[in-house]
């Protein structure tokens, strides 16, 4: 069953994955134009890593849920509006869920505006409370987690410190 959740204009995506009874949530910079069954190479190389290492459902989230195919056309300033709603929905589709696992996997992309970290750190601090198992698959040159792109398809997640 698709989860999938987006603003009625898609200009902005919040969720999208597939349910399962093992679920692995991921987390990159920006939603593309990916939608339930029409995924795109980020999204088919996040649900073949997943499955890959044990999961049968899985969830991309995003430190921005604007909708762009390249991170530099993310908006100079940012959408609090936007931001709000997107922790909500990253908030209740843990319980909603059951997501244990998260992977950490936006690469250097995260530097392409100052808001993006700010947005990370949000991200990362409303989800204390669950407690889930940070994931992810090598770090780039700069030390950010490895987006899904470039790894490979038999790379295994490990814990991230």
């Amino acid at each position: 069953m698709w989860i999938y959740k987006n603003t009625p204009d898609n200009s902005h995506r919040f969720l999208l994955g597939e349910s399962g009874k093992k679920m692995l949530a991921c987390i990159g910079v920006n939603p593309s134009t990916a939608e339930p069954e029409k995924l795109d190479r980020t999204l088919e190389s996040v649900k073949r890593l997943a499955a890959h290492n044990g999961y049968d459902g899985w969830l991309m989230w995003n430190v921005s849920s604007q909708r762009t195919t390249d991170p530099k056309g993310l908006a100079v300033e940012p959408d609090y509006e936007m931001h709000a709603r997107n922790l909500a929905y990253i908030m209740q589709s843990v319980s909603d869920h059951s997501i244990s696992h998260l992977w950490l996997a936006y690469g250097n992309n995260i530097e392409q505006h100052g808001y993006l970290k700010v947005f990370l750190q949000d991200i990362l601090t409303i989800l204390i409370p669950f407690e889930l198992q940070h994931k992810m698959i090598g770090l780039t040159q700069k030390g950010h987690p490895r987006h899904p792109l470039y790894v490979s398809g038999k790379a295994n997640l490990v814990d991230s410190s």
